[in-house]
């Protein structure tokens, strides 16, 4: 079972976002008690995710192409999935290097994608169904 937000407030500083997100989650995990939790996010939404995924219980993170350079966030208390684009346009790997989070997550570099990932959708497919597979053991 999969759900997407699509956020009302778009505020940009992920306060007035998380509710939205949180309540999504909530309902999956009401309607789905024996399923696992594992929350995706792009960009700006992996942000929201990294920020909402322990307070859900969540059992997993994949943060795609997460502008970790421009807007700050905590190390997830949740085990993460970083995936990056190589020629990220807002935070690309080279900035990310000393960044908290590539020390404490499993990383990938998405060869030759820019932050729009055009071309590679396939390719990050493969990689989150992979992280997620892995992430949670199976």
């Amino acid at each position: 079972m999969t759900a997407r937000n699509d956020f009302r407030h778009a505020s940009g500083n992920t306060i007035d976002e998380m509710p939205d997100a949180v309540a999504t989650c909530e309902e999956l995990q009401r309607r789905h008690r024996d399923l696992p939790l594992v929350i995706v996010g792009y960009s700006f939404g992996s942000i929201v995710a990294a920020r909402v995924a322990a307070q859900v219980g969540a059992r997993h993170l994949v943060m795609i192409a997460p502008p970790l350079s421009t807007i700050s966030v905590d190390t997830p208390r949740v085990p993460t999935t970083l995936i990056i684009a190589e020629h990220d346009q807002f935070s690309p790997p080279s900035s990310l290097a000393d960044h908290p989070m590539t020390a404490s997550s499993a990383v990938h570099i998405l060869n030759g994608a820019d932050h729009f990932l055009n071309g590679f959708v396939e390719a990050t497919t493969t990689l989150t169904a992979d992280a997620i597979t892995t992430g949670l053991g199976e």
